[in-house]
């Protein structure tokens, strides 16, 4: 009895993933970058706010993930208003990006396009444009 709990905890300890995601396109000490960690049907798990301390690639970590899939979607809040800011025509003003570095034609990407696999130690990166 008590080593099958030890082995059902065992098991439980062991299928946990960290992921890490690496932003580039980051030019200025400037804002935050706002990201959103969702399922692979695109529902939220997790959001951050990341402060840009330094120019260049920013590093974001998720830990105690379930393995599985997942999408990211996160843009640079420049002027730390807490949203994306538009242009007259609806068009993104400041940087952002997908996971898988998707891009939509009028609008978001597909999901299909940004979902990927979480698996023990995961890396992946984003350019923000």
């Amino acid at each position: 009895m008590i080593w099958n709990i030890l082995f059902l905890f065992l098991i439980q300890q062991s299928s946990t993933s960290t992921l890490e995601v690496d932003f580039f396109g980051v030019d200025r000490v400037k804002g935050h970058l706002m990201i959103e960690l969702a399922d692979g049907e695109g529902q939220a798990i997790q959001q951050k706010k990341h402060v840009i301390s330094e120019k260049g690639t920013q590093r974001v970590v998720f830990e105690e993930l379930k393995e599985g899939t997942y999408t990211i979607r996160a843009y640079w809040d420049e002027n730390s208003n807490g949203k994306l800011d538009k242009g007259f025509f609806g068009e993104p003003t400041e940087k952002y990006g997908f996971s898988n570095d998707a891009r939509g034609t009028f609008g978001p990407p597909d999901l299909q396009d940004q979902r990927f696999k979480v698996v023990g130690l995961t890396k992946t990166s984003i350019r923000l444009k």
